[in-house]
């Protein structure tokens, strides 16, 4: 008779606890959710936009679209967990399990807004011929206070655009690709910059660069950006 009063007060006690324990594990979940709410629309979001210039050249580089218009986005989500694993993560660890997708979306609507307010972000660089991606960028630093001028289609000791401002000179060899930009490029900016005399050489483009193009620019002094870094050019000199 002891032993089954002693378990009936067991299941007694079970039956009072579980509730409660069910009760403060999601407070507690909902707590950590209001938390990771937090800290996504307010220090990751800052430091987000912290990295937004580099976040939406990232996006222009990866993100891929088809001739009929379909996106592709599958080497930009890798380029943003990245990002995450490698930027966000150190500092913020979040337990929401969809955490990754929000700060994706996070990513992509600042990544947007920056585009709307920023001239020189164009979505409309692959309908350009090479011609015509030359005379933008020579746009971009007119409007940002250079005189600058395309050069001759032929003789032109491997630059397409030449630029001058407070005593500086600059050339760039102007590459519109869709694939990254190799050594020849560089070695056409060295060969330019050293025929005109020039303080800087620039290798512009809206593509990415190889590995060896990284090697040789740093060790010849060139500098190799993407267009849309043109209007805070004076960051690199």
């Amino acid at each position: 008779m002891e032993v089954f009063f002693i378990i009936v007060v067991f299941f007694i006690i079970i039956f009072l606890l579980v509730p409660r324990t069910n009760q403060k594990t999601q407070e507690i979940s909902l707590f950590l959710d209001e938390r990771d709410e937090n800290l996504l629309n307010n220090e990751i979001r800052q430091l987000i936009k912290k990295h937004i210039g580099a976040l939406s050249i990232k996006r222009l580089q990866k993100r891929k679209i088809d001739e009929y218009g379909v996106i592709n986005d599958q080497i930009w989500n890798k380029e943003m967990e990245y990002f995450y694993q490698n930027v966000i993560y150190p500092q913020y660890s979040l337990t929401r399990t969809d955490a990754f997708s929000k700060i994706c979306s996070i990513i992509n609507e600042e990544v947007d807004q920056h585009a709307e307010t920023s001239i020189h972000i164009c979505s409309k660089i692959s309908e350009m011929s090479p011609t015509q991606f030359e005379a933008f960028c020579t746009g971009i630093l007119i409007q940002n206070g250079w005189i600058a001028s395309t050069t001759k289609a032929s003789g032109d000791q491997g630059v397409d655009i030449i630029a001058k401002k407070g005593g500086i000179s600059v050339v760039f060899q102007v590459k519109k690709m869709s694939k990254p930009v190799g050594n020849r490029a560089v070695q056409e900016a060295i060969a330019g910059k050293e025929f005109y005399s020039a303080n800087y050489g620039f290798v512009v483009s809206n593509a990415e660069y190889t590995q060896s193009a990284k090697e040789l620019a740093n060790k010849s002094g060139i500098r190799l950006i993407h267009y849309a870094e043109l209007d805070s050019l004076d960051k690199f000199i």
